[in-house]
């Protein structure tokens, strides 16, 4: 497993590619590989270099392997459809540019969701009918993907219609595992009420990617109190470094073991960019923790 530690740009406070006050790509390349990873995900599309040799060399000379990219898209809006598409086609064509073998998908950020943590009782729900046409949509990236030879993997996450257990249960059931597997982001199912260790019992092999978050359980309380947005609780400090959180996240890795999880285990811990001279030193802590969890 220790081969196959990557990180995120996220934990560098990356969400949108085009952020002026983000970090060049060449210094994450560098602080991923000094704190002793050995892949890297693409983040937002277009933070890193499109050009497929410049980018594939930068990651060879440090030791990193592009281990998954992302889109981040609304499909569950059906009035988007035509947009929607044409931005996956637009990802998929690039990441297969780069050698990228698989794509996690996230239904995208919808301001009436946003602010619902851990509130699966009082979030907005969609109707049986556009739940369906959602499927459709999804179907669609995924028949999009598959063309550029991509393995689609669903990302549940936090302001999207693709949230809550029974959210994730309607389309792993709707969509066959031969078409579409899962990307668990265990602190997610966490601060949405789920509990990882039977997820990952539940899907199984269906799980090719594993995103590893540790949680402060007291800013989480806040954060459901006070309705905070994602990226607000965040940043006030609910994402730890491995091991300083209340995840029982050495369970979740004997877990894994016992299924023979085969896949990359990414490292996330979402900054501000506000708080980006400790990303290196938690990226090293949490690779310990790692280490020793693992062993």
């Amino acid at each position: 497993m220790l081969n196959r530690v990557a990180c995120a740009p996220c934990c560098w406070g990356i969400e949108q590619a085009t952020d002026q006050t983000n970090p060049s790509w060449g210094k994450v390349l560098m602080e991923a590989s000094e704190a002793g990873y050995r892949g890297i995900e693409l983040g937002p599309d277009g933070f890193f270099p499109q050009q497929s040799g410049l980018l594939q060399s930068a990651c060879r000379v440090r030791g990193l392997q592009i281990c998954a990219g992302k889109v981040e898209l609304p499909f569950a809006d059906g009035k988007r459809s035509e947009s929607v598409l044409k931005e996956a086609e637009n990802v998929c064509r690039n990441l297969a540019g780069l050698g990228v073998d698989k794509l996690l998908i996230m239904e995208g950020i919808h301001s009436e969701r946003y602010c619902h943590i851990g509130q699966s009782v009082t979030a907005p729900r969609l109707s049986l009918e556009r739940k369906h046409q959602m499927v459709v949509q999804l179907n669609s990236i995924i028949e999009i993907a598959n063309g550029y030879g991509l393995r689609c993997l669903l990302h549940p996450g936090i302001g999207g219609y693709i949230t809550y257990k029974d959210e994730i249960e309607f389309v792993m059931h709707q969509i066959s595992a031969c078409r579409l597997g899962l990307c668990l982001d265990v602190g997610h199912v966490f601060l949405d009420g789920m509990d990882p260790i039977a997820m990952i019992r539940q899907y199984g092999k269906r799980i090719q990617h594993i995103h590893l978050k540790d949680v402060n359980t007291e800013k989480l309380r806040i954060a459901i109190r006070d309705k905070m947005e994602w990226v607000d609780a965040y940043s006030e400090g609910l994402i730890t470094p491995l091991g300083d959180g209340d995840m029982k996240l050495k369970k979740v890795i004997e877990v894994l073991k016992a299924i023979d999880y085969e896949g990359w285990l990414v490292v996330e811990h979402e900054h501000s960019n506000a708080e980006l001279s400790s990303v290196t030193y938690d990226l090293k802590r949490s690779r310990e923790f790692l280490t020793q969890a693992i062993a």
